[in-house]
């Protein structure tokens, strides 16, 4: 329950009905995707919970008055919508994306050793894979797709960004084959751009396979059949 609903539910005239109503339609709005929006179908609610749908277009109509929600006309009926849970759920979510990405930033050094390196990755060293930024530039090269670096714990006051080479790429897709590479480096970049926990330069590639751990259930795009294929003729060739 939202601490908006709690400081309606308190501070207003509402009976037990209307507040059972409200809590369980607010339950259903924070399990939806996106939350904050549920179609209106009283018949099922009503069949649902045994109660009258009088009943609860009367606890709808009272929580409307009280600006707690708003019942919203579209072309596929009408929907219940409540702007709180909205915001609430988005809240909740950069919270969770901060609390990942920190909980890298912190994986005890024993861990960080068996990590991908540098060194592990071929011919890589750091001046070959750090690039500066200049100043002007900076801001709008966060603001657009993912340019091929990623920004490090200086960005802002130097610039410097990590841009992984050939050498960690093939290692990265020769370690984890089933996905795109491309794609998940573009979203590390969405996760780092506003991020104020970005790594250092030399941590780099441990953050990176850290990631992709912390995130199996992200969109991290599995290949194609055709690249798959294409690597297999490439093997293939080696022969």
């Amino acid at each position: 329950m939202t601490d908006d609903l709690k400081k309606l539910l308190t501070d207003n005239t509402t009976t037990f009905t209307d507040r059972s109503v409200a809590r369980e339609l607010t339950e259903m709005m924070f399990s939806c995707t996106p939350a904050g929006s549920i179609a209106l179908d009283v018949g099922k609610w009503s069949a649902a919970w045994g109660l009258s749908e009088s009943v609860i277009w009367n606890a709808i109509d009272r929580l409307q008055e009280l600006r707690y929600w708003d019942v919203q006309n579209g072309v596929a009926g009408n929907r219940l919508v409540c702007e709180s849970i909205s915001g609430s759920a988005i809240a909740l979510g950069k919270k969770k994306k901060r609390n990942t990405l920190k909980a890298i930033k912190e994986i005890s050094s024993v861990e960080r050793a068996h990590a991908l390196r540098l060194e592990a990755v071929g011919p890589s060293i750091v001046s070959e894979v750090a690039e500066v930024i200049p100043k002007n530039k900076r801001k709008e090269a966060l603001a657009s797709g993912y340019p091929g670096w990623l920004p490090s714990a200086f960005y802002w006051v130097d610039g410097i960004v990590f841009k992984p080479d050939q050498g960690m790429i093939n290692k990265l897709k020769e370690t984890y084959p089933e996905l795109c590479i491309d794609s998940s480096l573009s979203l590390m970049f969405d996760d780092l751009r506003n991020s104020k926990d970005k790594p250092t330069i030399p941590n780099f590639p441990y953050w990176i396979t850290q990631w992709i751990k912390a995130n199996p259930t992200r969109k991290v795009v599995e290949q194609s059949v055709d690249d798959i294929a294409k690597r297999a003729a490439s093997k293939m060739d080696d022969y």
